[in-house]
Order: structure tokens, then C-alpha cells, then sequence
């Protein structure tokens, strides 16, 4: 068997490392695991429209409409899932500038996955986050305004 190298983070071992790169579009989808998928099965849509199109856009609003239409918790994560990948919905959600509060408090103003593998060549920079980092903004949404 090969070595086996564990990574355990502690108070003496909790500096973030930064990796910066460069990546193309046509694989990058919406992180939708700390506020839309939960907007989506439980928003109350009189209440969730507008935050959804001022974070997603008008696509994201369109895709909203359909999944709240369903009664069905299944379909509307269906939904979500096409939603993640349209590339207007995540170039809706790149410019959003508002700060989010999703679920466990975490906050963000964009959130997304990128397809694998990342390639050296698309590598900016790697560094360690020495400083401590700033303090989290208020939010201007959160999960709770959507409810």
C-alpha cells in the first residue's frame, strides 16, 4: 500500500491556501447547495420572486416559476438542477453584488462548481491566506426573507 497523507485541521493547522485560475465558462454551473435549492422547495414565491431575479436573473426568475408550479419536492429540485447549468442563470449570478445569508449562516454573493480537471496551465497562483481574513458583511438577503 501506498503512503497516506491526511490533512487535519486544528487551531495549530487552520490557515486557508488560495488557488487562483483561470477557467472556461462552458463548465461552471451555479453552487446551489446554501440557498436555491432551499428557495426552491420552500420559498414562497410572493415573497422569493424578486430576490431570485435580482440573484439569478430573468432566466433564474423563469426556472423559479416552473419549480414552484410543482407541487412535487422532486421536480422542483429537477428544476434547480437544469437551472445551475444555463449559462445565463450563471452569468446572472457572477454579477450579482448582494450578500447573501444561506443555510448555516454562510454568506456569499456568488457560489459556484467548476468541471475537473484544472489543468497547471490554468493555475494564476497559490498562496496561503496569512492575514486573518475579513469580517463577514451583513447580508442584504438571507434564507429567512424568502420564507
Amino acid at each position: 500500500m501506498g503512503a497516506e497523507h491526511r490533512l487535519h485541521k486544528n487551531e495549530e493547522n487552520d490557515t486557508p491556501i488560495i488557488i487562483e485560475f483561470e477557467h472556461g465558462s462552458d463548465n461552471v454551473a451555479v453552487d446551489g447547495k446554501d440557498f436555491l435549492y432551499t428557495v426552491l422547495q420552500i420559498g414562497v414565491p410572493e415573497r422569493a420572486r424578486e430576490i431570485v431575479r435580482a440573484v439569478f436573473g430573468e432566466k433564474g426568475l423563469w426556472y423559479a416559476d416552473i419549480a414552484w408550479a410543482s407541487a412535487e419536492q422532486s421536480a422542483r429540485i429537477a428544476i434547480g438542477d437544469l437551472m445551475i447549468h444555463d449559462h445565463e442563470v450563471v452569468s446572472a449570478h457572477y454579477a450579482n453584488v448582494l450578500t447573501i445569508a444561506g443555510r448555516h449562516n454562510t454568506r456569499f454573493q456568488n457560489a459556484f462548481t467548476v468541471g475537473m480537471p484544472i489543468t497547471s496551465l490554468e493555475i494564476v497562483d497559490v498562496y496561503r491566506l496569512i492575514a486573518p481574513p475579513p469580517p463577514l458583511p451583513p447580508p442584504d438577503i438571507s434564507l429567512a426573507d424568502v420564507k
